[in-house]
């Protein structure tokens, strides 16, 4: 399960290095951003959970650093389920392409969950602008792929090297 969990916060870094050097220019938009998803936590503590506009919203006292925690917590969560689905399903290896199906299953949490809290709509489609919902799905199979390449290759390894300095 540590493993599946590192593996998740690898892949976290590969969906943001994706994110910011491939599809953001690409798509010509950007995605909620650290801010707003520490603003909608931050604004959780007081009982609001869905807003009109996140973007729009009192600012809350380091919203960046919760939103970048929250984030990278999310992605460590992500992989352990990924892990604890392997396992259930019969215990196998991971695969590249069975990773890369659960990291873009995985954008139903933004476009069903995140996005009409933030007053996006479902999807990301308030606006009808397809960009933000084409931009998800692309950072979640980045983040799938990522995650199937390192539970595969970096974790094995990893966990090799590190095992003298466990024992």
């Amino acid at each position: 399960m540590r493993g599946a969990a590192l593996a998740g916060l690898l892949a976290t870094v590969g969906m943001d290095l994706g994110a910011l050097g491939i599809f953001a220019p690409l798509f010509g938009t950007k995605g909620l951003g650290p801010r707003n998803l520490g603003r909608w936590i931050g604004h959780m503590r007081a009982g609001r959970f869905t807003h009109d506009d996140i973007a729009a919203a009192t600012p809350i006292a380091h919203e960046a650093a919760i939103g970048v925690a929250a984030h990278y917590a999310t992605g460590l969560t992500l992989g352990a389920g990924y892990g604890l689905l392997l396992r259930a399903a019969q215990p196998q290896r991971s695969s590249v392409p069975l990773a890369t199906a659960y990291g873009t299953a995985t954008t139903a949490l933004a476009w069903f969950l995140l996005f009409p809290a933030c007053g996006l709509g479902a999807m990301g489609l308030r606006r009808g602008d397809v960009r933000l919902p084409a931009l998800a799905l692309c950072n979640h199979a980045v983040f799938g792929l990522s995650l199937g390449t390192a539970s595969r290759l970096a974790i094995p390894r990893l966990a090799k090297r590190c095992r003298p300095l466990l024992a």
